[in-house]
């Protein structure tokens, strides 16, 4: 009778679950875990939201950076997330830092967030030219 020793069944296991993670990895990508991390899931809450608004300041920022509102919002699925520097547990809007890359370049954008309505609010642009904007 051929009896099979634990070493060999961990083994057989190892080798079984590293080669489904190796199948998932091909047939997913990166994307297995992108939508469980916070930066993915503040990027997703500025996406869908219902009304993205800003103010003159901001705009006025955004264009001695040579970026347009909509091109802001098109580079959030792509932005880098401060956490560190963010405001997440701000009431009733969370507040968040984003590096957006807009036209090969680099942006630092403050948004507010409020949950209860949907709406996002561009606060601040951190332009990296010298702005007359008030």
């Amino acid at each position: 009778m051929n009896r099979m020793t634990w070493k060999r069944r961990l083994l057989l296991y190892g080798f079984g679950f590293g080669l489904g993670v190796l199948i998932l990895y091909i047939a997913y990508g990166d994307k297995i875990l992108d939508g469980w991390t916070p930066a993915s899931r503040v990027r997703t809450l500025l996406v869908n939201a219902k009304t993205f608004d800003t103010d003159s300041t901001a705009i006025c920022k955004l264009t001695c950076e040579g970026v347009t509102l909509d091109q802001l919002k098109a580079s959030i699925p792509k932005a880098e997330v401060d956490l560190s520097r963010s405001k997440p547990q701000n009431e009733p809007c969370r507040e968040y830092l984003l590096t957006c890359p807009v036209n090969g370049k680099l942006v630092d954008a403050y948004f507010s967030a409020c949950m209860k309505d949907s709406t996002v609010k561009l606060l601040k642009v951190f332009p990296t030219k010298d702005c007359t904007c008030k």
